[in-house]
């Protein structure tokens, strides 16, 4: 099970009816959510063979750890060859 904060507060009170404004904006909110979750899920279906809780959290929570692991190999790889321009290798 993957758990996500959604900085959502809810107090409820017996007086809380389904009319009220503060009612009406929690619901707008979780049915945000909810279209942003299932859109998630459908590109991730779409790109990846294997969709997982885990990875509809990270994109629903902007968590890209693929990405920034690539750029890191990406700088890494620029910078060894940036080291090597001029040089002869001696095979």
């Amino acid at each position: 099970m993957v758990y996500f904060w959604t900085e959502l507060l809810v107090y409820f009170s017996v007086e809380i009816s389904s009319k009220t404004k503060e009612a009406k904006n929690i619901n707008d909110t979780l049915e945000n959510i909810r279209v942003s979750i299932i859109r998630h899920y459908r590109e991730i279906e779409w790109q990846d063979v294997q969709v997982t809780a885990e990875k509809i959290r990270n994109a629903f929570l902007g968590i890209t750890v693929k990405a920034q692991m690539l750029l890191v190999v990406f700088k890494n790889h620029n910078d060894d060859i940036s080291k090597r321009i001029g040089k002869v290798d001696k095979f």
